[in-house]
């Protein structure tokens, strides 16, 4: 055989082996499906329920069509082995296969939605008249809680975007002036209302090490720990009785592990390798006689579809009854706080209102605080004026 034919057949039979791959690619889902050879590669980490294979009912034809079709699009072959594929790539070139987190640099992972919203000013809240409004109720509120005797203080969490910019891909940018800015600078001529932006606070305590999760858009313990003092330290001026533990009077113990509320967004048994391992804290005062210990709570009813309603009443007291009470209406940040603003106070009431932060007067004057508090993050003071 002289050279020129072997080359005609090595041609012809590279061409015949990429028709082959061709329609062995076509028709592999069609196999797969009928005679199920390969087990099928599960992704438990899409948050919604997959669609159902409709059942053909004569007299509703009209809508068989696209019942079948969502559910193909959700259990067509090889879907799993595809997702994970996606996921890895995208991991790998720091693009999110969600449209909650967004990844950032050296591991960071952020929130998209509000919070991203919140820091480029494309926030809802960023209306002049919707800022006023929650000013207005913010003073209408204080007076109300000064009639009862109550002191009123508001506290604002930055986001991680605020406290970690560095590690956010160069295409997000800061707005010169958010919302929180504005409702901030506009407050300054309410003094009456006891408002705190701990932002410049957080800021300076960065040398101290990392303040909130890698993988996760809430602040660590260690951070919390940080919080805890400069709030305290903005109600010591009206209550110089109660008492701040410093960081030594704390046992931080601390544990590694890549899970987040953002990580378990996107993470696969797949991916494990490729998200950024970080300590994750938990804290308590070591002195038992002065650390705050779970309270009787008094059944107050969570709002209708709260998703955490065993979360929406908490009680911490401790055993100096002449400390004041308080009552904070919180979010999931306070979760990390507790640990430390619990033991300052007599008595601690957390209620966790599904981020309406409303004046809650019954649960006031049933529980007849010295002290309410609103700790909120940054994206959820729009509620207020819901």
């Amino acid at each position: 055989m002289n050279t020129e034919s072997i080359k005609n057949n090595k041609g012809k039979i590279g061409k015949i082996s990429i028709i082959v791959i061709f329609l062995l690619m076509l028709f592999a889902p069609i196999i797969q499906d009928i005679f199920s050879i390969f087990p099928e590669i599960t992704v438990d980490k899409e948050n919604r329920a997959l669609a159902k294979k409709p059942k053909l009912d004569i007299n509703r034809l009209d809508y068989y069509p696209d019942s079948l079709n969502n559910y193909y699009n959700d259990h067509f072959a090889f879907r799993g082995f595809f997702l994970i594929c996606n996921n890895i790539i995208n991991t790998l070139e720091k693009e999110s296969p969600s449209d909650e987190v967004l990844i950032g640099k050296k591991g960071f992972l952020y929130l998209r939605r509000l919070e991203c919203a919140v820091y480029e000013g494309n926030d809802d809240f960023n209306n002049p008249e919707k800022i006023q409004h929650v000013a207005d109720i913010l003073v209408k509120r204080n007076e109300k809680y000064k009639k009862k005797g109550i002191e009123y203080y508001v506290v604002i969490i930055p986001t991680k975007y605020e406290i970690y910019p560095e590690y956010l891909p160069i295409y997000i940018q800061r707005t010169d002036t958010t919302s929180t800015d504005k409702l901030c600078y506009l407050m300054q001529s309410n003094p009456q209302v006891k408002l705190l932006y701990i932002k410049d606070f957080m800021l300076s305590k960065k040398d101290k090490g990392f303040l909130y999760r890698i993988n996760d858009n809430h602040w660590n313990q260690f951070g919390a720990y940080f919080a805890s003092d400069t709030i305290l330290n903005f109600i010591k001026k009206d209550f110089p009785q109660i008492p701040i533990y410093k960081q030594v009077d704390y046992q931080f113990n601390n544990d590694t592990t890549i899970y987040g509320n953002l990580s378990e967004i996107i993470i696969s048994d797949y991916t494990k390798k490729l998200f950024r391992p970080e300590i994750k804290y938990s804290a308590e005062l070591i002195d038992t006689l002065k650390r705050a210990v779970k309270g009787d709570i008094a059944g107050y009813t969570p709002p209708k579809y709260f998703s955490y309603p065993d979360n929406y009443e908490i009680v911490n007291v401790t055993n100096d009854k002449s400390l004041p009470k308080t009552l904070i209406i919180r979010d999931s940040y306070t979760n990390a706080l507790m640990p430390f603003l619990s033991n300052s106070f007599s008595k601690s009431t957390y209620i966790w209102d599904s981020w309406k932060f409303k004046d809650n007067m019954e649960i006031v004057d049933s529980e007849k605080p010295d002290i309410v508090i609103n700790i909120i993050l940054e994206p959820f003071i729009v509620n207020i004026g819901k």
